[in-house]
């Protein structure tokens, strides 16, 4: 019996194989979804506290609250983040960050030194604040686009209600 079978007539598929499962899409670019991300890497970070050492969980998480603050801010501002910023923080927290803390606990289980002649914590130490100061440029870059955009409405009243037309009033 199919798995629609089974979908419209429970009753009658006993012994048989659930039907398969389907992921739920998952929007690099949305903003509340990004934010619900930055809660299960957190999540994460604590679950791998044992694991890691405790400069990288401070980072770790740094990042993550940087990235939640930055990513609330939008979306109070009515979520006006440029794609690409929006597909770096994507990028951050679903790739990158998570690699990062995975790949640490591999390699000081496995021991040895990095190739470039670094202790797994001295590697994890560095990508993760590299990872922090890219969050906080991004989140930077959105603070200056706030400014940036204010200017341009300023400018925009001074030549739409300037002082030119309201002198000859």
């Amino acid at each position: 019996m199919g798995w629609l079978s089974q979908l419209f007539d429970p009753d009658s598929a006993v012994g048989t194989t659930a039907p398969p499962v389907i992921p739920a899409l998952r929007h690099e670019d949305d903003l509340l979804e990004l934010l619900a991300e930055v809660t299960e890497v957190e999540r994460r970070i604590n679950h791998s506290a044992r694991d890691l050492p405790t400069a990288g969980i401070v980072l770790a998480r740094q990042i993550t609250d940087e990235a939640g603050t930055a990513l609330r801010h939008d979306i109070e501002r009515g979520g006006h983040l440029d794609i690409r910023a929006r597909m770096s923080f994507n990028d951050i927290l679903r790739k990158f960050l998570p690699s990062t803390l995975r790949t640490f606990v591999r390699a000081q289980r496995a021991g040895g030194m990095t190739s470039q002649g670094q202790t797994p914590e001295e590697a994890l130490i560095a990508q993760l604040t590299r990872l922090r100061d890219a969050v906080a440029q991004l989140r930077q870059a959105s603070d200056d686009e706030d400014v940036r955009a204010l200017g341009i409405q300023g400018r925009f009243l001074e030549d739409a209600f300037g002082r030119a037309e309201l002198d000859d009033a």
